[in-house]
């Protein structure tokens, strides 16, 4: 198992200029059909906006790819998944209406190896938060009111923030 964990180690971000927005309207075309077939709901909200970040375009679509993932499979059928920009923050969401996150649960998922699915690896949120340290991202994860949101967000004056 540690061998395991060295492999999946996220090498350093190569920065680039990225426009957030459109990354998030990309993750919703790669999606789309999925969730079709799962009668999902994909909406996308403020994307209209710019928002230009320095960020590893490869690991930020692993990032988000990744969280859209596990909304799906929270979620099953029927129900929804919205992607925006977050208000006064560099940053964007996730949120679904999936089954959600208890606080126990919670404190355990970024664990290696952890996970709530019975053929779950338990390495999809860790790389997800490696990926996001190595950015100097903040992020947050809460349940709350049917809905789960994953929030992902930069400093303003941080070397990330154009």
């Amino acid at each position: 198992m540690k061998n395991y964990a060295q492999v999946i180690r996220v090498v350093p971000p190569f920065l680039q200029s990225i426009e957030i927005s459109k990354y998030l309207r990309n993750a919703v075309r790669l999606w789309a059909n999925i969730c079709a077939e799962k009668n999902i709901i994909l909406n996308v909200e403020g994307l209209d906006q710019e928002m230009t970040l320095s960020l590893d375009p490869i690991q930020m679509e692993q990032v988000i790819s990744n969280i859209i993932k596990n909304s799906i499979e929270s979620i099953g059928a029927d129900g929804e998944i919205r992607l925006g920009l977050l208000a006064g923050k560099k940053g964007f969401y996730i949120r679904d209406n999936g089954a959600g996150i208890d606080e126990s649960t919670k404190d355990q998922l970024f664990s290696p190896f952890f996970s709530t699915k019975p053929y779950g690896q338990g390495v999809g949120l860790m790389l997800i938060s490696e990926i996001l340290q190595k950015h100097e991202a903040h992020f947050n994860l809460y349940s709350e009111r049917n809905w789960t949101s994953f929030e992902i967000w930069f400093d303003l004056n941080d070397k990330f923030v154009h």
